[in-house]
């Protein structure tokens, strides 16, 4: 699905992404806090005392608060809008689905029950579970769940449009009957499922969908899942109570509380010091610390949702640009130059970046769909390191270091081949992924100028303003490589998807072929030639595809998902599982 993220902050990186681009504190609506003031225990810059909301069932002893530190901040509180990871976690606590993405990396069903198809793949008919209540005590019914899915059709600008453009009608053919017509076949329906949340229809429908949805803050967040949404202070933390009655996954423990923190030092500490019970990512400098301290546990491995880091370079065509920024519209010229991102391709040590930054816990990137599936083309043959091809291939391409600066200018003498590069003031490991391309990129004339930007300002900045040169971010897919390869389309440029301004018929004509491709091996070989075609033309450069690095505490909380292989952190059904130890 579409949860962007910066890869980076979340996971050594942040994704991400849900990554980079999508809606901002200008295109997306501001979240009102809510009036009530935390009460601070002590003084303290990095973790203020919060304490237990009025919500959380009377218990003779204190009531069992999970409280995990993150590091990504949240825009917007509005789910057809939103795209970034930290949104995302928020709302698979609060909402419900029609299926879970689980610790196996597979869909299992969540709301849905059983279902039928017709022949040709285009009917669906789902039963869904009659005993989900809303938090206001409202059932939840198929009309909830056909408003939803039209809902995040009817908004083409939405991130959610992606996942919903295929359903043709969706109605509410019984009380806890729904059924699905698609535009054409899809092979991955549970995949678009898994990431659209049920919302409340009669709390919504009021909005329409114009303005009032886009602008909808949504502050009260009235779902149906395991845990209630209580309250937000932005820049500081989430609070969800939990919904003891939830049909599926009650939760054992009263309060799960996302805590922010902007130094990652100061994180771990509140982690090894047991402020904190887990953290979504850890410094990869003190990994051997975290494994060898007492009560703490370590989760690594291959991620569920697979993890991509890029080097986002603004190829954009001038004629793409989105109409109300066509005046400001556009990179460096030379980045729409497939010759000067081939150069910059081969220019990236993408050994030396994991070495460095992530103590070899990761893979070198190729495309945007990531190693260890089926799906990614382990034919495709990446740009290896090769500084003399690097200065080879810009030599051939006429850009000429004319007046001996160092700095090479475009073809016709102008514009010396300097870049800005930018990263989310929250990724911890940018600085020096960008030190490292500097030190490379030294050598081959070209230049770069680094500045942090805050996520909110950089996703604006990136799409639909796309004012930039070079980003480091990355993203959070699925399994299914959808969505992953979607982000390349011509379509993506006003769908906010898009961050390289890519446009090529070709490729999109392959996109919507595999959309609808039934057959297993012929829509393998559709995504193999798209990859194909993304490395071919340097849409991106993936320096990485990185493990998944968490850890927790298990001297109060038991049942962590320790024995899987696969790592998901954001797993809904986990935080509904772990149990006190008494």
């Amino acid at each position: 699905m579409i949860k962007k993220l910066s890869v980076f902050s979340i996971f050594m990186i942040l994704v991400l992404a849900l990554s980079a681009c999508g809606p901002s504190a200008t295109t997306a609506p501001e979240v009102e806090e809510p009036a009530t003031e935390v009460p601070a225990a002590e003084p303290t810059t990095e973790m203020p005392a919060i304490e237990p909301t009025a919500e959380a069932p009377a218990k003779e002893a204190e009531p069992y608060i999970l409280r995990v530190g993150v590091s990504q901040s949240i825009s917007s509180l509005n789910p057809v809008f939103s795209i970034l990871a930290s949104e995302g976690r928020v709302f698979r606590m609060v909402y419900e689905y029609m299926f879970l993405l689980n610790l196996e990396s597979k869909y299992e069903p969540y709301l849905a029950e059983s279902w039928t198809t017709s022949e040709d793949g285009k009917t669906w008919v789902y039963q869904i579970h009659n005993e989900s209540i809303f938090h206001d005590g409202t059932p939840l019914t198929a009309e909830d769940v056909a408003y939803s899915l039209m809902l995040y059709k009817s908004r083409e600008d939405s991130a959610a449009y992606g996942q919903a453009q295929f359903f043709e009608s969706v109605t509410a053919t019984g009380d806890y009957e729904v059924t699905i017509v698609l535009t054409d076949p899809l092979p991955n329906l549970a995949d678009k499922l898994a990431n659209l949340p049920i919302l409340p229809k009669h709390i919504w429908e009021s909005l329409g969908t114009g303005d009032d949805l886009k602008n909808f803050t949504n502050a009260e967040m009235i779902g149906s899942g395991p845990f209630k949404f209580t309250e937000f202070k932005k820049g500081e933390f989430v609070r969800m109570t939990a919904n003891k009655e939830h049909w599926l996954y009650p939760p054992n423990i009263d309060e799960v509380i996302y805590q922010e923190f902007t130094n990652e030092d100061a994180e771990l500490q509140a982690l090894l010091t047991g402020q904190i019970d887990a953290v979504m990512s850890i410094p990869l400098t003190a990994y051997n610390t975290v494994k060898n301290t007492e009560n703490v546990a370590i989760l690594a491995g291959l991620p569920a949702t697979p993890h991509v880091a890029d080097i986002i370079l603004n190829g954009i065509d001038p004629a793409n640009c989105p109409e109300d920024y066509k005046s400001t519209c556009g990179g460096h010229p030379a980045l729409r130059d497939v010759e000067v991102r081939k150069a910059l391709n081969y220019a990236t040590d993408k050994q030396k970046i994991i070495d460095v930054n992530l103590m070899g816990l990761a893979d070198p990137g190729v495309t945007l769909v990531p190693s260890g599936t089926e799906w990614f083309n382990t034919e495709v043959q990446d740009y290896l390191f090769d500084i003399a091809k690097a200065n080879e291939i810009l030599d051939n391409a006429g850009y000429k270091d004319t007046d001996g600066d160092g700095v090479r200018q475009m073809p016709d003498g102008t514009n010396p081949l300097i870049f800005d590069v930018n990263f989310e003031t929250d990724c911890n490991t940018c600085p020096r992924e960008a030190e490292l391309m500097t030190e490379t990129y030294t050598q081959i004339g070209v230049q770069l100028v680094v500045a942090a930007m805050e996520g909110d300002a950089l996703i604006d900045f990136c799409n639909p303003r796309f004012e930039h040169d070079i980003i480091l971010w990355g993203w959070v897919g699925e399994p299914d490589p959808d969505f992953m390869l979607s982000i390349a389309t011509t379509a993506q440029i006003v769908g906010w998807n898009s961050e390289s301004g890519y446009s090529n018929p070709e490729y999109d004509a392959l996109y919507d072929q595999q959309a609808v491709e039934m057959d297993h091996d012929k829509r393998l070989e559709l995504v193999w030639q798209m990859q194909e075609i993304l490395v071919r033309d340097v849409v991106y450069i993936i320096p990485y595809y990185d493990q998944y690095v968490y850890a927790v505490r298990t001297d109060k909380y038991e049942g962590w998902p320790l024995e899987y292989k696969m790592v998901y952190p954001d797993y809904m059904k986990t935080f509904a599982t772990i149990k006190p130890i008494q």
